[in-house]
């Protein structure tokens, strides 16, 4: 018990700190939002405005092996809880900061950790977002910067400091005689400053788990990444404004430290000179599918049900891997369900409740992809 509430009351500690604070939304006797000072062009009329798109993640995933018992001979029965809270703040219309803290735990233990059902932070993510770049050609283009603070157990094994790098995305919505299509292009880079080449031994764990959001723990014992890009190709097609229909493809590519050629004493006591196999290209990659159907149940409830992939497309010595991408074996194939609260509109909800007002149904603040690259 004292294993789990450890990390759940750190991670609650994060929540309470990134947290939009509700009294400063709430207005003077009406329940409604109060009014900011500024008149400026680019203002905002109320306080809660600032942290509109701020959302509450709770989803839960099961492998294959969990419903369907026997389909493959190395079983992995997993159910996994995982928790994302993902707080806003606009400091003008076009600029934003947005936040990502993660809680997972698995309640069959069938993801690796170093206790038993143990409750795992993921690492922080801090994005400084802009969307003020002129629309060209029915293009919405997004730019930013990305800072990961290694919280996570996976990280601190391997020594992590820091991450930092750009992110880009491009969006284009296509009106049609029914519903409205919708396709996403997004990028974005991560250089790792970390203490060494390899995963440090400071900690007592030699894993955090198998993370699906940010790295595989197979491969942790060889060398850590120095650069990592990531592509996402994403379509979606709403045929009525409360559901959605969508796809998604991602593709992980991961470029390692290069060690140099190590001398070993032979058995004659000459010594002999170990290069790296001739096909190591100090590269990982990973490619993840997804497929979903989004239902909006209210102005600040989102439902998604769907299935995704995740798994390697070149091993730890840089050589291909041959196989499905839309199944693979050792608990990488998943169903989830993934309710996601638009914390917001729920305040604006509750706000005009009490006001008298009826609140309109209207979408949450869109999340096309379970984890956010």
């Amino acid at each position: 018990m004292a294993r789990l509430i450890k990390p759940l009351a750190v991670w609650l500690l994060v929540v309470a700190t990134l947290a939009p604070a509700s009294s400063r939304a709430q207005g003077a006797g009406t329940g409604s939002t109060a009014e900011i000072t500024t008149t400026s062009e680019g203002g905002f009329k109320t306080w809660l405005e600032r942290f509109r798109g701020t959302t509450f993640l709770v989803d839960q995933s099961l492998t294959v092996d969990t419903i369907f018992a026997g389909v493959q001979q190395s079983q992995v029965q997993s159910y996994t809880w995982w928790f994302s809270l993902r707080p806003r703040f606009y400091f003008t219309k076009t600029l934003s900061l947005r936040l990502r803290a993660d809680l997972t735990i698995d309640a069959r233990n069938g993801t690796d950790s170093t206790y038993k059902h143990e409750a795992l932070l993921g690492d922080i993510w801090t994005d400084l977002v802009y969307t003020g770049i002129p629309t060209f050609g029915g293009i919405n283009t997004s730019v930013g910067v990305r800072l990961l603070l290694p919280t996570s157990k996976t990280s601190q094994y391997r020594g992590a400091i820091l991450g930092v790098g750009p992110t880009i995305g491009f969006n284009r919505p296509v009106p049609t005689r029914i519903g409205k299509l919708d396709f996403t292009l997004a990028g974005s880079a991560n250089f790792s400053i970390t203490r060494s080449a390899t995963p440090s031994l400071q900690v007592a764990y030699p894993c955090g788990r198998f993370d699906f959001r940010s790295g595989d723990c197979d491969s942790l014992g060889g060398v850590n990444t120095f650069a990592t890009l990531t592509g996402i190709v994403s379509a979606s097609y709403s045929p009525v404004p409360r559901l959605t229909i969508g796809v998604s493809y991602v593709l992980i590519q991961q470029f390692l430290y290069s060690l140099g050629d190590a001398t070993l004493g032979g058995p004659d006591g000459v010594p002999v000179d170990v290069g790296t196999s001739a096909s190591d290209r100090r590269q990982r990659q990973y490619g993840w599918f997804l497929a979903s159907v989004d239902v909006n149940a209210t102005s600040w409830l989102e439902l998604s049900l769907g299935y995704y992939v995740y798994r390697p497309i070149l091993d730890p010595d840089s050589r291909e891997v041959v196989g499905n991408p839309f199944w693979a074996p050792g608990g990488a194939s998943r169903f989830f369900l993934t309710t996601t609260f638009g914390l917001d509109a729920l305040y604006t909800a509750i706000a005009e409740r009490r006001a008298g007002k009826a609140s309109p149904i209207a979408s949450v603040a869109p999340a096309p992809l379970r984890a956010t690259f």
